[in-house]
């Protein structure tokens, strides 16, 4: 049964460090903690959200906090040998990606390697599922890492779940543009099946851009990332087996897709989940 940890943040909150730390650190604990996750002497590729150069707008991209949050837990794991992947969105490069958000002081940390996925090797790789990719081509830094993490931004729009857990694996191989959004959606549960990060934290932070539907910031992680994708369903007021990719997932052994089998750890979903009252305005006049 996948595990899924879930904590509310508040905003003021996560705007320090130590707050930061203290919150990754409660998130990870239901789930082993990080030493269950990070190994000394182990190569850890981390795939980073930042589809947008935007300068701290946590719509944009995962919170750099959190970020540094991670590193610090996984280096205190003795882990020295992190390469942090970015895939900039078509129109920017990573240089201009790195200047415009704080990731660029990430470059700066001894024993951290930036690396810009649109310009990184690739080998393919077959995969487990065949829905539209026979093969993936797998990026080398992820295929020859010991652990992956994914840290991902939950964006939605017109109910459809297209920043999540899931989505975030686009980025561990190239897939051809020309695809259809159908088409795309398959070949995710396609490289999922060859790519399963060990660790995927969402961060559900609401940002100004207006993207997402949930009611409260929120962080969730987990290691199975379509049980993480049918929670941010739940959140998100999404029919779950309406996504064809967690479906497919499902079907194929990738993971789980029915909330009656996944765990629960940390704050209760049903406050993150507003239902909103028939007769609200009703009963503020009392």
């Amino acid at each position: 049964m996948p595990m899924i940890s879930l904590l509310k943040a508040d905003k003021t909150l996560s705007s320090s460090a130590k707050a930061a730390d203290l919150l990754m650190r409660r998130l990870l604990l239901p789930l082993g903690g990080g030493e269950f996750y990070f190994c000394p002497g182990e190569r850890l590729a981390i795939i980073a959200d930042v589809s947008l150069p935007a300068d701290n707008e946590t719509g944009a991209n995962f919170d750099i906090r959190l970020t540094w949050a991670l590193l610090k837990i996984a280096r205190d794991a003795g882990v020295n040998d992190i390469t942090v992947c970015l895939r900039p969105e078509s129109g920017f490069d990573l240089e201009t990606v790195l200047a415009r958000t704080s990731y660029g002081k990430l470059a700066e940390l001894d024993g951290i390697k930036i690396c810009g996925l649109t310009a990184a090797q690739t080998t393919p790789h077959r995969t487990d599922t065949r829905l539209v990719l026979e093969d993936a081509e797998v990026y080398d830094v992820l295929s020859t890492a010991d652990v992956i993490v994914s840290l991902a931004k939950f964006k939605t729009a017109e109910a459809k779940l297209f920043g999540s857990a899931l989505a975030n694996i686009a980025y561990a191989a190239k897939i051809d543009d020309s695809l259809s959004f159908e088409l795309k959606q398959r070949a995710l549960v396609d490289i999922y099946s060859i790519v399963a990060p060990d660790l995927t934290i969402v961060d559900c932070l609401i940002g100004q851009s207006g993207f997402q539907n949930n009611q409260a910031d929120c962080l969730i992680a987990g290691s199975d990332a379509v049980a993480l994708d049918t929670v941010l369903c739940a959140i998100a007021g999404i029919d779950a087996s309406s996504v064809e990719s967690l479906v497919l997932a499902a079907q194929y052994g990738e993971g789980v897709n029915n909330p009656s089998d996944i765990a629960m750890f940390g704050d209760d979903l049903r406050e993150i989940i507003t239902i909103e009252e028939p007769d609200a305005e009703h009963h503020h006049h009392h």
